[in-house]
């Protein structure tokens, strides 16, 4: 939103539509984040600890984003962190893939991929759409850029995560890379 700009001058069902789409993407970068943090200490390696930590910290950071947009849409008082932290569970609206307990590493990298891939798409749909203000959109396509930078680390991580002894039956020697 811009400063000139609020929540008001929308339509009350682009308004309300506009915050259920917000507050479930901040739920799902919250949810993931919180889930990632749970490896802190516990990852099969050492880099792999400390890269899942800073994906866990950049996605706090994300749903933080997503949730001052939100408040700043609702204008009902709430800051960020009421509207992250004053809820039941059952009031979060985060997609279903992230609801599963941690699980093994495998599991973990495989739903960071799934959710990751889904959420580009979600974001690539969202810059491109002509139903939000030109403002919010230039916000949008803003934390676009910054989430397409964070993820393509995310999967550089994950690429480095491979053992290498993993690679031995690959076809070009690692040297050649």
């Amino acid at each position: 939103m811009s400063s000139t700009s609020t929540g008001a001058d929308l339509l009350p069902a682009t308004r309300n539509a506009l915050a259920i789409l917000l507050l479930a993407m901040a739920d799902d970068e919250f949810v993931i984040g919180f889930a990632d943090s749970e490896w802190t200490g516990i990852a099969p390696i050492l880099e792999e600890d400390v890269a899942m930590s800073s994906i866990a910290q950049d996605e706090i950071g994300h749903a933080r984003a997503f949730y001052e947009l939100l408040a700043d849409l609702v204008a009902d008082g709430r800051d960020a962190d009421a509207l992250a932290y004053d809820r039941p569970p059952e009031g979060y609206y985060h997609a279903r893939l992230l609801d599963h307990p941690r699980g093994d590493w495998a599991r973990t990298i495989a739903r960071r991929y799934l959710y990751d891939s889904a959420d580009d798409v979600r974001l690539e749909a969202l810059e491109n759409s002509r139903q939000l203000e030109q403002a919010e959109t230039r916000r949008l396509r803003h934390r676009r850029r910054s989430l397409a930078l964070d993820q393509h680390e995310h999967a550089l991580v994950r690429l480095e995560a491979v053992p290498l002894d993993q690679l031995e039956d690959c076809p070009v020697p690692i040297e050649e890379r």
